[in-house]
């Protein structure tokens, strides 16, 4: 559990001692105090803002906290069960929050600024987001491919030549295509990274390397299978259209074809590789290399490439991640009976903001939350 999600629980009073006994480590170490402050210092107000309507009461009840003794907190043991019986926290620096902007227009969703990055060999590193217009140059100085606004195309592979390592990374709230060396087509979803060499040349094999979500339209090439490698799963195919995800936090990798043919095998275990065919979708357990098949519309994985995430019977849990990946928020959500609903839905993510999401989830759940800079915080 993160660092916030336990701050949150002790400001909504539901930390237990566990998380007490953590906050009371981490508030210790000097270097986390700017961190803690202002954290708690922006919950403060939001949450002070949401429940008081008089506005010039407002002010005065802020600035009578900035007059309080600053960046002080003090810890009351008790020997019983609950050895921290309370945390009282004084607040520094409100002064951005009385501000006439804060008081007059509501919360609002602030995504985390980053950046689509390119990774070389030799450790350089450049930006490739927006919509600019470049050629990519490895470290000797040869032109080895070209960035057109969101797509990289590498020039196709001509004999004599040798090919460096790339990693593509595409943060939270990006998506990202490129045409390798061979013709293959890559669609990076939000949260991902691609490691890839900039020429298939003097590779007996074409290998790539898959954390996050991408959709892949492969070259053919009969004499040269194009393989996908995910942790322990190895995906080997020779001309096909799939979709494979694979972020650490869940715990299937899940590989959906389109069209063609694909063989999944876990690195860990000898014997036949397991054949998927088209609408099926093959799910690797990665605590024990299981794969199980199961016969699923490919739309509803692949819908992400058109701006859209499309949900059938799932979880608010596991809704929470996709919404973190696409709008590039974080989530905390201390409602366990919200945690299990299921929910069916398609959310045009392109041209829906989260605030929107969010009221949609309201209105069929009547869900209570605040908003932090891209923070969200479910009650």
């Amino acid at each position: 559990m993160k660092i916030e999600e336990r701050l949150i629980k002790f400001l909504n009073k539901s930390a237990d001692l566990e998380d007490l006994d953590l906050l009371n480590q981490w508030i210790q170490d000097p270097d986390n105090n700017s961190v803690f402050n202002d954290f708690v210092k922006t919950y403060f107000a939001i949450e002070l803002a949401m429940s008081e309507h008089d506005h010039e009461q407002i002010k005065a009840r802020l600035l009578e906290e900035i007059r309080k003794e600053k960046n002080t907190f003090h810890i009351i043991k008790n020997k019983g069960f609950y050895r921290y019986a309370a945390l009282f926290i004084f607040l520094i620096g409100l002064g951005y929050v009385v501000s006439k902007t804060f008081f007059n227009a509501p919360a609002a969703v602030v995504p985390g600024q980053s950046d689509v990055t390119l990774s070389w060999e030799d450790g350089g590193i450049e930006v490739v987001s927006g919509k600019r217009t470049a050629t990519l140059v490895n470290k000797e100085g040869t032109v080895v491919g070209s960035q057109k606004g969101d797509t990289l195309f590498y020039d196709t592979d001509v004999a004599g030549t040798s090919g460096t390592i790339n990693t593509l990374k595409v943060p939270f709230g990006r998506r990202f295509i490129v045409q390798l060396s061979d013709g293959t087509r890559v669609f990076l979803n939000a949260g991902s990274t691609l490691t890839y060499p900039t020429s298939f040349i003097g590779n007996e094999k074409r290998a790539v390397t898959l954390v996050g979500e991408a959709y892949f339209d492969v070259a053919h090439n009969p004499e040269r299978p194009f393989t996908v490698a995910s942790e322990n799963l190895a995906v080997s195919v020779l001309g096909t259209q799939f979709n494979m995800a694979n972020y650490p936090e869940e715990q299937d990798t899940e590989v959906v074809l389109v069209q063609g043919s694909v063989q999944l095998s876990d690195a860990e275990k000898s014997g036949v590789p397991v054949l998927l065919e088209p609408g099926f979708r093959g799910s690797h357990r990665k605590s024990d290399g299981n794969i199980t098949l199961k016969k699923v519309n490919t739309r509803s994985y692949t819908s992400w490439m058109q701006g859209a995430i499309v949900f059938r019977n799932e979880t608010f849990a596991n809704i929470i991640k996709k919404l973190e990946r696409h709008y590039n928020v974080e989530v905390f959500n201390s409602n366990k009976e919200l945690a299990r609903e299921t929910f069916t839905a398609t959310l045009e993510t392109d041209n829906d903001t989260i605030e929107e999401v969010l009221e949609y989830f309201n209105k069929v759940h009547h869900i209570e939350y605040t908003i932090v800079n891209n923070t969200i915080i479910i009650n």
